[in-house]
């Protein structure tokens, strides 16, 4: 375990702005109480400066002088977290417990995308979630947002567009693409997006292994709305949707709920707590709670292949 220093800044701040920090790291076991200064600069709103300390046993963290930039001494203690532990990850696949993470959900930091700790992430319950040019974040968030598809319900009026048959839903046809423009559409909105190329190939390539699937509602031949996630078993992780026209990613959750029960999917993992899910059906569970349900549903961990194959997917006119 390697312990990592952040800084958390709300005032005055964008996520694009880039902050020169120096911190005094005050190692009480040394002799003589040897400070060692740190210079760091980053640009992210949660992790403005994200600062490895030499050693993993306790240390008395100090703020110094700053350089150019914005003072220490400017910003109030109720706006800074000094000190967080997380996890370096290494070439090996292990992740520490879920339950080491921090508050916010932080769990580890570092090592890559690759299939089998995609996988290894996701049957604990842990997800990347990080901003171009960082390094690689770790989340095991808690509360845990969760869709049961039993519990799934949509307004009447969401409903009489469903059964209209003005939009086509298909699966794992345009997963690329989807991907694609779930990143797209939050540039185009000038937010930030986690859904940089390393994670499109990445996800691209779990999609070619059969893990990753998408949902895609066409009307005619343009692109509506659509998600994708990753399937274990069970268990359906929602990663990311969009819209471009009118519910064109409630008519892809509908879908992908319907199908998901036909298949005997018993949750979809949604992350993060919104309004907008909660309005689905969706509610929170505490970390132990979500734990114990992918210890149930989870398994195997073989990939379920393509559902554009599957004889039950929605790949017809609503």
């Amino acid at each position: 375990m390697i312990t990592y220093v952040t800084r958390r800044y709300n005032k005055g701040l964008t996520t694009r702005s880039h902050i020169n920090i120096r911190f005094r790291l005050l190692q009480p076991e040394v002799a003589g109480n040897t400070t060692y200064p740190i210079d760091l600069t980053m640009r992210y709103d949660d992790f403005a400066a994200l600062c490895i300390l030499f050693s993993a046993s306790p240390s008395t963290l100090q703020p110094g002088p700053t350089g150019s930039g914005i003072s220490v001494d400017m910003i109030s203690c109720d706006r800074v977290n000094l000190i967080m532990p997380v996890f370096q990850l290494t070439e090996k696949i292990v992740f520490p417990r879920p339950e080491f993470a921090e508050e916010n959900g932080l769990l580890a930091i570092g090592g890559d995308l690759r299939p089998e700790r995609l996988i290894a992430a996701y049957q604990s319950g842990i997800f990347p979630w990080y901003s171009p040019n960082d390094p690689i974040l770790w989340w095991s968030v808690s509360p845990r947002l969760v869709l049961f598809p039993e519990e799934f319900r949509v307004s009447r009026r969401l409903l009489r567009d469903i059964r209209k048959p003005l939009y086509t839903v298909t699966m794992d046809q345009a997963f690329e693409r989807v991907i694609q423009t779930c990143g797209h559409v939050r540039t185009d909105r000038n937010e930030e997006t986690w859904i940089s190329r390393d994670m499109q190939t990445a996800y691209c390539i779990l999609h070619r292994m059969g893990y990753a699937h998408s949902v895609e509602c066409w009307l005619g031949e343009r692109l509506a709305g659509g998600l994708y996630g990753v399937a274990l078993d069970r268990v359906f992780f929602g990663e990311s949707m969009f819209t471009i026209l009118k519910n064109g990613s409630k008519i892809a959750l509908a879908a992908l709920v319907a199908f998901l029960k036909n298949r005997g999917v018993r949750l979809i993992d949604c992350q993060m707590t919104t309004q907008h899910l909660l309005g689905f059906g969706a509610r929170e569970l505490s970390r132990p709670e979500f734990q114990d349900c992918l210890r149930i549903f989870i398994q195997k961990l073989s990939p379920d292949g393509a559902w554009h194959n599957d004889p039950t997917t929605g790949n017809q006119n609503l």
